[in-house]
């Protein structure tokens, strides 16, 4: 039974490991001379 858990274990952490490794970097940039205040919403 421990070596069962202990390889789910590391299974699951080999897996989270992969999952963080996959994810997406987001950059956001804006126009700085634009005027928002005319605008009612934003999306």
């Amino acid at each position: 039974m421990n070596a069962k858990l202990r390889t789910l274990g590391f299974c699951g952490i080999a897996l989270l490991g992969t999952s963080v490794s996959f994810a997406q970097q987001v950059k956001t940039d804006y126009d700085r001379a634009a005027n928002f205040s005319q605008y009612k919403t934003y999306s």
